[in-house]
């Protein structure tokens, strides 16, 4: 909070806590998505050590997403909505498949997205981004590493999806298993 008023900080940076800090340490990148371009590589420097992750979905502190954090904000915003305490992924969790209808809400809350019946933790989104990215080369069509959806236990419909959220497409030939990067289009 003291951080989000402290003019030592450029008012960029004071935004993107304050809207951290109403997300109880989660928002949508959308959310801040016209200050995102006036962040210097200092201030995304002082962000990353004070443990801000900007995502290419979601911008998040990091340590809120352990268990007994996220536990914390699902019971503060059920509070908060006047609604009854939902339930919490399992600790250590970071794919939850078939989710109840229950548990997926729980879960939103907790810093996992859906994507169609399995829903990922938003680090493990990322994660997988990051590597996504280390893969392609420029412009040019890839094929996503088979290995890179078994660690993190996702399904081809899943790892699909997510690479679609994350800005890729896929190629038009028909049975083609390669992607291209075209961006992301954030909603502002």
């Amino acid at each position: 909070e003291r951080t989000t008023q402290s003019p030592e900080r450029p008012l960029v940076v004071r935004a993107i806590l304050a809207a951290l800090s109403e997300g109880l340490g989660l928002c949508e990148r959308a959310y801040v998505a016209t200050a995102l371009p006036s962040l210097t590589p200092q201030d995304r420097n002082w962000l990353r050590q004070a443990g801000v992750t900007i995502g290419p979905l979601d911008i998040v502190m990091d340590a809120l997403l352990k268990p007994q954090p996220a536990t914390l904000r699902i019971a503060l915003l059920c509070v908060a909505r006047g609604r009854v305490m939902l339930p919490v992924p399992m600790a250590g969790l970071g794919l939850l498949d078939k989710p109840t209808p229950e548990l997926a809400e729980g879960a939103r809350m907790a810093g996992y997205r859906s994507f169609g019946d399995q829903m990922l933790r938003i680090d493990l989104l990322n994660r997988l981004s990051v590597e996504l990215h280390r893969q392609r080369a420029g412009n040019a069509p890839f094929l996503p590493d088979a290995a890179l959806s078994n660690r993190l236990g996702i399904g081809k419909a899943t790892l699909e999806r997510a690479l679609r959220a994350l800005g890729f497409r896929p190629m038009s030939s028909a049975g083609s298993d390669h992607w291209k990067w075209h961006g992301l289009q954030h909603k502002r």
